[in-house]
């Protein structure tokens, strides 16, 4: 038998055994940013009744009047840092994480639009693109840009947190996502809780909607070997369908959204092979089984919406992850109900090619290198851990 070296498993490590030291907690605190904004017109003065109006949004108003009037506007922030991460959240914009930067790699793990450019999207109109959009109990909620309301914990463990959220007025029902940083952890921890306090049973769906660059190098790291595009009862295969391979953003030509079927594994994450950077999503399959890959594609129907929705910051992708399979369903939530689930992103780099594992302590690759003349197949090793002072390899 030939011996095998083991060596190329790349590793991300995430996680320190300690606790914190002195002088090592996250910081956590309010401010603003200004942010070029183009302005919206005056609200609807006239809520659209159910009876006359497809739109559920009584007694929401619409936020459908947009203008070219761009004026810098400032905006109320709460910031979370640690070592190796820095969000930045906007109360007033539904909650959105508008930003998390990698210290590290001084790299932004999502997309951040640095300009607010709504788009007639949302259920009330207005919408706008980047960072992380929270959605209940529908897509492209009633309050996406509104405000919100929010507080902050600095934690006797060190780490911080901010807690967004806000009562659905068309269903009475609540819903609040918190967001921690912890010393010596390099990922953003999203604990999401969701509460029915009427006497009725409601219809609802909760998705996290994280928005990322769309470059020629962008791979969708999705484990699934089937999906439902957007249409009930058709299914396709994954990631290869009628010669597209749905994994490559270059490769997509149109606007296409497909649920991952029947996934029993709990990451999914988006990874650019030119920077070999990534972002690695992570819960629980079994209490967030959704898996959602969205693109406006690389055709013309769909590159039309980088103007609309930004001035210089290019196309984005969409990673999302769901309470349930898919969109196209909705599932009812008891009176009195109380749901929480936990969910965790956090930037890799040096995988090599992307991930094929990924838990909340670390993402890991395996690649196999060809043999040279005279000399065996190997595999490589590599990995890379957070420490007390530095990110240390090892291997």
């Amino acid at each position: 038998m030939r011996p095998i070296k083991l060596s190329l498993i790349t590793i991300f490590g995430l996680l320190a055994s300690w606790s914190p030291a002195f002088g090592e907690n996250v910081r956590v605190w309010q401010g603003s940013i200004e942010i070029p904004t183009y302005l919206l017109g005056a609200e609807d003065a006239n809520p659209p009744f159910a009876l006359a109006d497809r739109r559920r949004v009584y007694p929401y108003t619409m936020l459908d009047e947009l203008t070219d009037r761009l004026e810098t506007k400032s905006y109320k922030a709460v910031f979370l840092e640690n070592e190796y991460l820095k969000a930045i959240v906007l109360p007033e914009m539904g909650g959105h994480l508008y930003s998390l930067y990698d210290k590290v790699n001084k790299h932004e793990v999502f997309y951040r639009n640095n300009v607010v450019k709504y788009g007639l999207v949302a259920l009330r109109g207005a919408w706008v693109s980047g960072g992380i959009e929270f959605n209940f109990p529908d897509g492209h909620s009633a309050v996406t840009v509104s405000p919100v309301a929010f507080t902050t914990f600095q934690n006797p463990d060190g780490s911080g947190t901010v807690v967004v959220g806000d009562v659905d007025q068309v269903t009475e029902m609540h819903w609040e996502v918190a967001l921690t940083l912890r010393p010596r952890q390099a990922r953003l921890e999203q604990q999401v809780t969701l509460f029915n306090d009427t006497p009725l049973a409601n219809l609802y769906w909760f998705w996290t909607n994280a928005a990322v660059p769309a470059s020629e190098d962008m791979q969708f790291i999705y484990p699934m070997r089937e999906a439902y595009p957007h249409v009930k009862g058709v299914v396709w295969s994954y990631p290869g369908h009628d010669g597209v391979d749905y994994s490559w953003y270059k490769d997509v030509h149109q606007p296409t959204s497909l649920f991952g079927r029947h996934v029993h594994r709990d990451f999914f994450g988006a990874y650019y092979h030119k920077s070999d950077y990534g972002v690695v999503h992570v819960p629980d399959f079994r209490e967030v089984p959704g898996k959602k890959s969205w693109t406006w594609g690389v055709g013309d129907d769909g590159l039309v919406w980088t103007d609309l929705l930004t001035d210089r910051d290019g196309p984005y992708n969409e990673i999302q992850a769901g309470r349930y399979e898919t969109q196209l369903n909705y599932e009812f939530i008891a009176p009195r109900r109380v749901e929480s689930f936990t969910e965790f992103w956090f930037p890799v780099q040096g995988l090599e090619g992307g991930f094929v594992e990924a838990t909340p302590l670390l993402a890991m690759n395996v690649n196999f290198l060809k043999a040279a003349q005279g000399f065996p197949n190997t595999w490589s090793f590599r990995c890379l851990r957070p420490c007390r002072s530095k990110m240390a390899r090892c291997g």
